[in-house]
C-alpha cells in the first residue's frame, strides 16, 4: 500500500492530455512501461480532483490512478450534474470522453480498469457502466456511499459476474441506506459479483470499509474483465 498517495502525482491543467480527456485531472503513473491496471476515482458533489486521493491509500503502488475534476462549477467545488436530465447526460458524456481519452493517452491496461466513485461519483460510475448495452467493459466498480440513478426505470443488461463493491453507512444523512440496498438487490439479480458492506456511520467510509476496499482492490489487480467461458466445440 502506498504510504504517500500524492507522491509522483501530476496535475494536468493544460496541454494535449487536457485537450484529449477534456477535464482537469490528476494522474499517478507507476514505474515501468505498462500497460498498467488503472483506478479512476470519481469525486462527489462539491468535490474536485484532489478529494478522492484519500482512497488511493487503499490502492497498491501498481495502480495507475486518475482523478478527474467534474465539469460543473458549484459554490463549494465541482459537480457532475445539476437537477435536470440534460445536465446528467452532459456530465455522463464528459466522463465517457475522459475515459476514452485516457485509454488513448496513458499506458492503461484496458482489461483492468476499475471505477471508484464516492457519492455523486458513484452515481456516475454506475451510469457509465450500466447504461451501455452491453455494459461498458469495466473490470470492477467500487461504489462508496452512492446509488443508481433512475433505478426503478433503468434496464440493466446481464452483468456476467462484474465485480462490484458497495460500502454504505446505515446513518447516511445524504443517501438513504434504502437506496443502497435497492441498488444491491438489482445488481445481484443482474448477475454482478457483489461485495456489500454496511457500517454504523454517516456519509463517509468507515475504517473497516477502507480495509475492505484495500482487499477488494488487491483482488482486482489479479483479475481483469470477467468474460463468459468459451463453449466447448
Amino acid at each position: 500500500m502506498a504510504n504517500d498517495p500524492m507522491a509522483s502525482v501530476q496535475h494536468v491543467t493544460t496541454g494535449e492530455a487536457l485537450k484529449t480527456l477534456g477535464l482537469v485531472h490528476r494522474v499517478r503513473i507507476p514505474p515501468g512501461p505498462g500497460p498498467h491496471p488503472t483506478l479512476i476515482m470519481i469525486h462527489g458533489l462539491d468535490g474536485n480532483e484532489d478529494v478522492t486521493w484519500i482512497f488511493a491509500r487503499s490502492a497498491a503502488p501498481d495502480w495507475l490512478i486518475l482523478s478527474p475534476r467534474a465539469p460543473v462549477p458549484t459554490p463549494g467545488g465541482f459537480s457532475w450534474y445539476q437537477a435536470s436530465p440534460l445536465s446528467f447526460s452532459a456530465g455522463l458524456e464528459s466522463l465517457e470522453r475522459f475515459i476514452d481519452g485516457a485509454l488513448r493517452t496513458y499506458p492503461i491496461d484496458p482489461e483492468r480498469v476499475v471505477l471508484l466513485g464516492f457519492s455523486q461519483g458513484t452515481v456516475m460510475s454506475f451510469a457509465y457502466t450500466l447504461r451501455a448495452s452491453p455494459p461498458h467493459p469495466i473490470a470492477g466498480v467500487a461504489a462508496l456511499c452512492g446509488f443508481i440513478a433512475n433505478l426503478t426505470t433503468l434496464t440493466i443488461a446481464p452483468l456476467g459476474g462484474l465485480p462490484v463493491l458497495m460500502l454504505h453507512g446505515t446513518q447516511d444523512e445524504r443517501v438513504p441506506i434504502a437506496w443502497a440496498r435497492a441498488a444491491r438487490d438489482r445488481l445481484g439479480v443482474a448477475g454482478a459479483a457483489l461485495t456489500y458492506e454496511e457500517s454504523e456511520t454517516g456519509h463517509k467510509v468507515s475504517a473497516t470499509g477502507m480495509r475492505t476496499l484495500a482487499s477488494w482492490l488487491q483482488k482486482r489487480l489479479q483479475n481483469g474483465i470477467p468474460h463468459p467461458p468459451t463453449p466447448s466445440p
